[in-house]
Formats: structure tokens, C-alpha cells, sequence
């Protein structure tokens, strides 16, 4: 029974989500899959591989990238 009342929030949240247009519900999954990348990996190697991809991803698009010249990325 108890486990069933905890499903209920999370049940709760993605239909609301979907019926937003699914944003919250995308933007949720997108932190909870960069918490189990951080726990898993490292902060330290997300945090590298995030700045490559945005340097790649600059380069590709043939934009600039300004914010990888802030401390978080350095």
C-alpha cells in the first residue's frame, strides 16, 4: 500500500506533464538523467563532457558559444 501511495505523486506529475505539451515532464527526465550521470561518472567528467559537446556543437552549428567562457565551464 505504501508503495502505491508514493507512485501516485509520480504518476501525478508525468500527466501533467503530457498534458502541458510534455515540457516539465522533458525537462524532469533531462535533470534526472544528469544526476545519474554525475553520480555515476563523476561531476568532474560531466562537466568535461558537457563542455565538449557545447565546443562541438558551437562548431558545427558555426555559432559562438559565450558560455563556455564562464568559471562553471573552465
Amino acid at each position: 500500500m505504501k508503495s502505491f501511495v508514493a507512485i501516485i505523486p509520480i504518476l501525478a506529475f508525468a500527466t501533467m506533464g503530457v498534458a502541458h505539451g510534455g515540457s516539465d515532464y522533458h525537462a524532469m527526465k533531462e535533470w534526472m538523467k544528469g544526476k545519474a550521470m554525475a553520480s555515476c561518472m563523476g561531476e568532474e567528467n560531466v562537466k568535461y563532457w558537457e563542455t565538449e559537446m557545447k565546443k562541438h556543437e558551437a562548431e558545427c552549428a558555426g555559432e559562438e558559444a559565450p558560455e563556455l567562457e564562464l568559471p562553471f565551464f573552465k
